[in-house]
């Protein structure tokens, strides 16, 4: 099977998540109507940023080949919020869980499944009910435009696969995230062939023994400060020390299992490695890593290989943001921007297989550039615009048709490979004030 098969068997089995574990009320959608649990779940995944009316109808018309049915627009409001968010985190998982299980999943480092852990702000809309529903703070300036909350996700580096994504509150913190996270995939996969990458925002004992209780790997970036005493100790820029398990470090454990077992332990004990980094400025700085990998696993070149690696997350943010628009919901309530945010996340991973299976038919002639230095690829921007375009045909239940439609895409998206450096190309962030771009009432009628 190809990879974009097993996002396609969610989507043509959507009905199979009617049940009471992803619907807020047990009675809904249990009588047959003009449009079911699987149409109003498929809806935010096929969604072109346009009015809801408009969407909901042309869904009608050219998903359900019906001319003659119209939805209210009160009706598509009323149904939605039945529906839990949740469901599209679960497609999400199953989706690449089933791609694993077949041993079709890509392999990552050394057998390894490298996933990236990083949080984003999204913008929201500034309306009262959305501040309130996200918590967002009045005596902040993200309460003013554009209001923010927080995003946290976790992505696979090697083939940008998410395997989870949550929008939480706005005063939320990216620990407690990743830990239900972590949860979620424990329940689904085996933790010990994952290999799981941190900013120095996310190091903590708690975290650390949460993972060598569940046997994965990890690195963190150590930020200045952070473990002085057993990093000033250390007599190489790799060794294990000695990480002590005072009460201030272990106080605020919320695993009442890891909480127990930490109080017969005195220490634990991690492997730091010192390494040089040159700055934008040409300047040569030391960074800190903090893994449990051995050495025999990943020296420090490679750990430094995979650290780098990490910007991958932001660069699907990128993609969720600039080319999949997620940040134009098509309402105000947390229920039904979660439902966006993470259909939008599904609608990623599925054009992300698509893109996995086209590329490798390019031909190996073209692969490289002359001089060795561009690496060409499917440019993911069209791609996405042509199957946005063409998803009708690719959901259809015509198999001869899908397939007709698939080739049209490949012949598409082999004509037009985009470049892009085999070096990574760091770029300063800007963080200058701006509005919300989207608004709800000039959402698009065509």
């Amino acid at each position: 099977m190809f990879e974009k098969d097993f996002y396609f068997d969610i989507m043509d089995n959507v009905n199979s998540y009617n049940c009471n574990k992803f619907k807020t009320y047990s009675g809904a959608f249990t009588r047959e109507g003009k449009l079911g649990f699987g149409n109003y779940t498929l809806l935010p995944i096929v969604s072109e940023g346009r009015t809801n009316h408009v969407e909901v109808n042309s869904y009608i018309r050219r998903y359900m080949d019906d001319n003659t049915m119209t939805i209210t627009k009160q009706a598509e409001s009323y149904q939605r919020p039945f529906i839990k968010p949740e469901v599209y985190q679960e497609m999400i998982l199953d989706a690449n869980v089933n791609m694993m299980n077949a041993g079709a999943y890509p392999t990552g480092f050394k057998g390894l499944t490298v996933l990236g852990c990083d949080g984003s702000d999204l913008d929201v809309p500034p309306h009262k009910t959305t501040i309130n529903d996200f918590n967002i703070p009045s005596d902040t300036l993200v309460y003013k435009q554009p209001a923010q909350t927080l995003c946290s996700s976790i992505s696979d580096l090697y083939n940008n696969y998410i395997w989870d994504i949550t929008l939480a509150d706005a005063c939320d913190d990216e620990r407690s995230i990743f830990l239900e996270q972590l949860n979620r995939l424990d329940k689904k996969i085996n933790l010990e062939n994952c290999l799981f990458i941190f900013d120095r925002g996310y190091p903590s004992v708690e975290l650390f023994l949460e993972l060598i209780e569940k046997e994965a790997y990890f690195i963190f970036r150590l930020p200045e400060g952070k473990y002085t005493k057993e990093r000033e100790k250390m007599l190489s820029d790799d060794e294990y020390v000695n990480l002590i398990l005072n009460s201030i470090r272990t106080n605020k454990i919320r695993n009442p299992s890891i909480k127990e077992k930490v109080k017969t332990m005195t220490h634990i004990r991690l492997r730091i490695v010192n390494i040089p980094i040159k700055t934008n400025n040409n300047k040569t700085i030391t960074e800190s890593l903090i893994t449990n990998l051995p050495p025999e696993i990943a020296n420090p070149q490679e750990l430094k290989m995979l650290y780098g690696k990490r910007w991958d997350v932001e660069k699907n943010y990128d993609k969720m943001k600039n080319i999949l628009e997620i940040e134009n919901y098509s309402g105000y309530r947390k229920c039904i921007i979660q439902q966006d945010t993470y259909a939008q996340a599904f609608l990623l991973n599925f054009l992300h297989s698509i893109k996995h299976d086209m590329e490798k038919q390019i031909p190996k002639h073209k692969q490289k550039s002359k001089t060795g230095k561009l690496r060409y690829q499917i440019n993911m921007n069209t791609l996405a615009g042509n199957m946005i375009e063409n998803m009708p045909d690719l959901l259809t239940d015509n198999p001869k048709k899908r397939q007709k439609t698939m080739k049209y895409l490949e012949k598409l998206a082999l004509s037009n490979l985009s470049s892009s450096k085999e070096e990574k190309v760091s770029y300063p962030r800007n963080k200058n004030s701006r509005k919300y771009k989207y608004k709800l009432h000039k959402r698009r009628s065509k």
